[in-house]
């Protein structure tokens, strides 16, 4: 049985017969439960640090307006252009905050733009627009308007030296009431002080009696002292710094940064680290500190990370680059997230749609409401339930006329029985089959993602893909059991090449030249060179109806992987003599 008909044999909608189900299901002693009183929901709230946060990086104005009208272009083209990209940052829910003065928070990583009078005119006119929104915004202080700025070392290229850009950009921004954090630390807050690197770090009265001040800020370039791929050898500040003046800003900015933290510390502040530059380039050990969430930019390669057990998050996720066309601010919700389930042991629990939400943002994982559930539960007397077992969840809705697996917001009916107890004896095991049938395939995709990241790609894997860059892509098809290498600029539209080498070298030289390298270092690679059958162009595909749609079913089993939740049901894998038992689970729980 070929790889693809073991994936397959869980999607048909076959179920076994009555008699079959009765003889496999086992009596069960465990009364039905709901969360005990002694464990308080409360204790799960989240506890929001700041809930307003907006970021963005990496915008390159020049490189766009350049795309969009040539090499000779007139300030009146220019400005009107901006004034369009501004328009796309003041949406949703960015207005929303303005109009009802809750005080967002914005945060510019660099690399705005190479030019300083494009700079110039972003900056003024996203204060201008701002202004526009609430007029009453034009009459507060700069320690009551939260714009935080840091230089990119592309603002640095239309300046001599490093000085002179520094120079320029403080007045620019003073003038603007924006905060410019050019190895600067700031609290947020109604009193925002921004502090010198030099300061004494005292618990001074000013500074930790005000509850508003739970957040510091540190902020500047960070520079790429430890980077040596990557740095001032290769012109990234054109004439402003040459490698030995970079590697000596770099030392600067790592004693202001760990000035931050030992006041963070001492005062029980979170601590916000804005920097354009990641922070594998200027810490030595690569490693991030407790308790602090870092904004960057500069690589081109969006990511996130969060640590819950170390309280560290990373959002280099909004760098726009050369060639994307959406340009939008983001929104991070800083607060520590908990798991409500946690304290709970092995069992099935009666839940409601609000610890069901508070899960979903626990494991990192964006889910439109939860109406599907809430309706069947107001309307057919439906019941929620939630399903642990060695570390894995599941989540089921009963009704009196069906049941229901959730899959994030929506809901999949899987059978007429309706006792939540046979769920519960069948769970393990209905995972232990997926396990069996999904990890061969599972153990190809993580080789090839961990290949993907060797040479500087994300890496990411969801149903059938693995996530090269934004447009690259790497499909592993188990029906035909083939690797293609494809450039898809949206989603439906695909070029597929002749090999990986091919693909790259077209659309991210950049990481052609390091797939190159780690070909001569003499890696061995799954990622084959052999020529497959291409396209010469982009073609649309039907999504209904091709491997895509297999990818996305596949992608809600992968939960089992990635977040250890199940969120497909398939009786007939549980009386399928082909299918043997597999070893227990893991018993740890992430």
């Amino acid at each position: 049985m070929t790889l693809y008909k073991n994936i397959l044999s869980f999607v048909g909608s076959h179920l076994p017969n009555d008699t079959d189900k009765k003889n496999y299901l086992a009596e069960t002693k465990d009364n039905e439960s709901t969360i005990p009183s002694s464990v308080k929901l409360d204790e799960f709230t989240k506890e929001f640090v700041c809930d307003n946060v907006y970021y963005i990086s990496d915008i390159h104005l020049d490189h766009h307006i350049k795309q969009e009208f040539g090499v000779v272009t007139c300030n009146k083209q220019i400005r009107s252009y901006i004034k369009k990209i501004i328009n796309s940052l003041f949406t949703g829910e960015f207005c929303y905050d303005i109009k009802n003065e809750t005080r967002p928070i914005v945060l510019f990583a660099g690399d705005i733009s190479s030019s300083y009078e494009i700079s110039k005119i972003f900056y003024t006119e996203f204060v201008n627009k701002w202004n526009k929104i609430n007029s009453k915004t034009m009459y507060i202080s700069k320690e009551e308007r939260h714009l935080y700025a840091v230089l990119g070392n592309h603002e640095l290229w239309d300046f001599p030296d490093f000085q002179t850009c520094c120079d320029a950009y403080y007045n620019l921004f003073n003038s603007l009431n924006i905060h410019f954090l050019n190895n600067d630390i700031a609290w947020f807050g109604s009193y925002t002080q921004r502090i010198k690197s030099t300061s004494p770090c005292t618990k001074s009265k000013r500074y930790i009696d005000d509850t508003i001040h739970n957040i510091l800020i540190v902020g500047g370039i960070g520079f790429a002292g430890y980077n040596q791929e990557f740095n001032a050898n290769h012109g990234i500040y054109m004439a402003a710094l040459n490698r030995q003046q970079e590697i000596e800003q770099t030392e600067k900015w790592v004693m202001t940064y760990n000035r931050a933290l030992e006041m963070a510390k001492q005062t029980g502040s979170t601590l916000i680290v804005l920097t354009h530059t990641p922070f594998t380039d200027w810490k030595i050990d690569k490693k991030t500190d407790t308790n602090c969430t870092y904004f960057s930019g500069h690589t081109h390669k969006n990511f996130i990370l969060h640590q819950e057990e170390t309280g560290t998050h990373i959002f280099s996720d909004n760098q726009i680059g050369y060639n994307n066309y959406k340009i939008a601010l983001k929104k991070a919700l800083l607060y520590k997230r908990t798991n409500p389930f946690a304290g709970l042991a092995d069992g099935y629990y009666k839940i409601s749609s609000t610890d069901y939400l508070k899960f979903y943002d626990y494991m990192n994982e964006a889910i439109t409401g939860n109406g599907s559930v809430e309706h069947q539960m107001k309307t057919n007397n439906g019941q929620f339930f939630m399903i642990k077992h060695d570390g894995y969840y599941g989540f089921f809705l009963i009704t009196e006329k069906a049941s229901y697996i959730c899959a994030g917001g929506r809901i999949k009916k899987i059978g007429k029985h309706i006792d939540i107890k046979e769920f519960n004896s069948m769970f393990l095991e209905m995972i232990n089959k997926y396990l069996k049938i999904l990890s061969p395939y599972r153990k190809l995709q993580e080789q090839i993602a961990a290949e993907v990241k060797k040479f500087g790609g994300i890496g990411s894997i969801h149903g059938t893909i693995v996530d090269i860059d934004t447009f690259n892509h790497i499909m592993i098809n188990p029906k035909s059991n083939t690797i293609t290498y494809y450039y898809s600029p949206f989603l439906g539209y695909v070029q597929p090449y002749n090999n990986i080498l091919e693909l790259l070298e077209t659309h991210n030289p950049m990481l052609a030249k390091n797939f190159k390298i780690m070909l001569n270092k003499g890696a061995e690679t799954a990622l084959s060179l052999q020529n497959q059958n291409t396209i010469n162009r982009v073609i649309e595909v039907d999504i209904k109806n091709s491997v895509y749609a297999f990818s996305n079913r596949l992608n809600q089993l992968q939960r089992l992987f990635d977040k250890k939740i199940l969120r497909d049901w398939n009786e007939n894998l549980l009386y399928n003599n082909t299918a043997q038992e597999t070893s227990a689970l893991p018993s740890n729980e992430n």
